[in-house]
């Protein structure tokens, strides 16, 4: 593993997990809170629409640098960043699309056990 990869490495590890940690807060425990029945819930749509974001970035940091800095911008500390590519964009509105879709679905779940979202 070359020194250049061990930036893209910690920064995607950080992105996973927050998009890992942000995924059981704001979707699996409401979810769990709401099976058991709990007097109230909370989640946060902003939070559930950017954990994909989160996510898929960190995995794009991990397993491919190059299109990290080719299509995303790379990490700005290193170089200067530059901006990101169509390429780009469109893999952060797939993500956000994706977000969004999570968010319905758990809103659907949520209204289904009787919790106003």
């Amino acid at each position: 593993m070359s020194k250049d990869r061990i930036p893209y490495l910690k920064t995607g590890a950080l992105l996973l997990l927050i998009g890992f940690v942000s995924t059981y807060l704001s979707c699996y425990r409401p979810i769990r809170m709401a099976e058991n029945g709990s007097a109230s819930i909370t989640t946060s749509r902003a939070i559930i629409v950017l954990s994909p974001l989160f996510f898929l970035y960190g995995l794009a940091y991990i397993i491919s640098p190059k299109f990290v800095e080719q299509h995303l911008g790379g990490i700005p500390k290193e170089k200067p960043s530059s901006p990101s590519s169509i390429i780009g964009w469109l893999f952060s509105i797939i993500a956000i699309a994706i977000g969004i879709g999570l968010m319905v679905w758990v809103q659907a779940l949520l209204n289904q056990l009787g919790y106003k979202f």
